[in-house]
């Protein structure tokens, strides 16, 4: 997948519980964005990437950043869930994402 930022524009990208900002959906593959333009993507609560996969898709991906300004940021730590079995979970820093990577697994940039 290539994402193309136009010259002069600014491109917000936000996203929801544990998906990133900019999220490759699949397993594997490459994402390359480039241009001229400004890209600010923050990952979804828990542990989204700013870029690259999410926790649900983790695997294997390649990231390749060839031009452009980006602001890349993880999501935040701070989570409240429950477990099938019962367990509620709240806390801090424990899930937060990475700015540029994958929550699960490896990416490669």
């Amino acid at each position: 997948m290539t994402v193309t930022l136009a010259p002069g524009t600014t491109n917000i990208l936000t996203s929801g519980m544990s998906h990133s900002g900019l999220e490759m959906n699949t397993s594997t593959g490459k994402l390359t964005i480039e241009g001229s333009g400004e890209l600010i993507a923050t990952g979804g609560m828990g542990s989204g990437a700013g870029i690259g996969g999410s926790y649900e898709t983790g695997g294997d991906c390649t990231i390749e950043i060839n031009g452009g300004t980006i602001t890349a940021t993880g999501g935040s730590g701070n989570y409240t869930y429950s477990t099938s079995d019962g367990h509620r979970y709240t806390g801090g820093n424990s899930f937060s994402g990475p700015g540029i990577g994958s929550s699960r697994g490896s990416c490669h940039i």
